[in-house]
């Protein structure tokens, strides 16, 4: 009779992400809404500023939208990164003409306005100084701007921090922090991507099932949409360059590569990109869900392999989640990989174990110790199901 007790936990992304970009990531649309795109890259202490200078981390190890930009990165595991916010915002009438910017940092800004560069402090600064006259990380700038939606992008890198060392990054003007609801991902007034989404979420090519992928123009267009593994591979040009028309339009993926071969089982990321005649561009590119609780974790114990029982693990997610579950000694080594990054759906979810290991031999009468994590899924993920191991 096997016995077991079990724990719970949900991976971060990538382990060292801020806790508060990922409870703010999927409050808002990826693209054509409020709010400004953003990508955060792992650095080197010894390249920092690098946008991706960590050989391990090459790729945005997060990507999302924030509303605006007013954040504290306020522990030891929020040093050597870079980040990347990008999009429009908006300036009233009553603010049109010379308006004062300002970067509150710690470490590193460049800000850009239509293009321009009109803040450049790409250096390591200390945060002690904010708030003296002394300050080093507070720079500003007046620039003209006339009423209407200008290009914005701000690039920032933190290098080293501790427990206890507040490193602020805030963008205000004419004195105040710039607030949500003049952000945009994109000017309304040209070219946008509007109203993605997919149906089934799920579905099994290998029994002739597809998926539809909805999607509105603000005008006429030539389209490309691709689609990737969870890692960026390339598995799809479902469309390249073709017109499309202002309004609703929709493609089916048969769930197969380009080589006519079904997928993998797994969650499937689709980019689509949008160019008119005239030369505007949008691209809708997903962010990453809300990070996945795991809620109510119980199972069936104790149970006897021996007789042929099972143990039902059973468990909440309070999002869509690739999850993982393992089993094994605590304090000694891992026995079996019951769910390897699977994509499982929010809600009421269960695993069986037969109480076997990796080799399929039953385990020793005795205690085990079951962990669980949780990914985000990347939001609009497709998920294919159906196919042979």
């Amino acid at each position: 009779m096997s016995r077991w007790v079990c724990t719970s936990g949900s991976r971060r992304r990538l382990r060292f992400v801020p806790v508060f970009l990922l409870l703010l990531s999927g409050a808002l649309p990826a693209f054509g809404g409020a709010g400004l795109y953003v990508e955060f890259f792992k650095d080197t202490p010894t390249q920092w500023g690098g946008f991706g200078s960590d050989p391990n981390f090459p790729k945005p190890y997060y990507t999302g939208v924030d509303a605006n930009i007013d954040f504290i990165f306020g522990n030891n595991v929020n040093q050597y990164f870079s980040a990347r916010w990008r999009g429009y915002v908006y300036v009233p009438s009553d603010m049109a003409g010379p308006i004062g910017f300002t970067t509150v940092t710690d470490d590193g800004a460049r800000l850009f306005l239509d293009d321009q560069l009109v803040l450049d402090f790409w250096r390591k600064q200390a945060h002690q100084t904010i708030g003296t006259p002394q300050d080093q990380c507070t720079h500003s700038a007046t620039v003209n701007l006339g009423e209407g939606y200008h290009r914005f992008k701000l690039e920032y890198f933190e290098w080293e921090g501790g427990e206890g060392d507040a490193d602020p990054c805030r963008v205000c003007w004419n004195g105040e922090v710039i607030p949500a609801g003049y952000f945009f991902t994109e000017d309304p007034s040209e070219l946008a991507i509007t109203e993605v989404s997919h149906t089934p979420g799920l579905f099994n090519p290998t029994a002739g099932e597809s998926c539809t992928i909805h999607y509105s123009l603000s005008a006429d267009a030539n389209v490309t949409i691709t689609l990737a593994d969870r890692g960026g591979s390339l598995v799809r040009w479902l469309v390249n360059a073709a017109p499309r028309s202002q309004g609703a339009n929709s493609e089916v993926w048969d769930g197969r590569d380009e080589a006519g071969a079904v997928v993998p089982d797994d969650v499937y990321i689709y980019t689509i990109e949008a160019e008119t005649s005239a030369g505007d561009y949008a691209v809708y590119s997903p962010g990453t869900g809300p990070d996945p609780g795991v809620a109510n974790f119980r199972g069936t114990s104790p149970f006897n392999p021996y007789q042929g029982q099972t143990c039902a693990i059973s468990y909440n997610l309070s999002a869509h989640a690739l999850c993982r579950v393992r089993i094994g000694l605590q304090n000694g080594p891992l026995l079996r990989t019951l769910v390897d990054w699977e994509p499982r759906w929010s809600g009421p979810n269960t695993e069986v174990w037969d109480g076997r290991d990796e080799s399929g031999n039953i385990v020793p009468v005795g205690m085990y110790l079951i962990a669980i994590w949780a990914d985000p899924m990347p939001i609009n993920g497709i998920v294919t199901v159906g196919q042979a191991p």
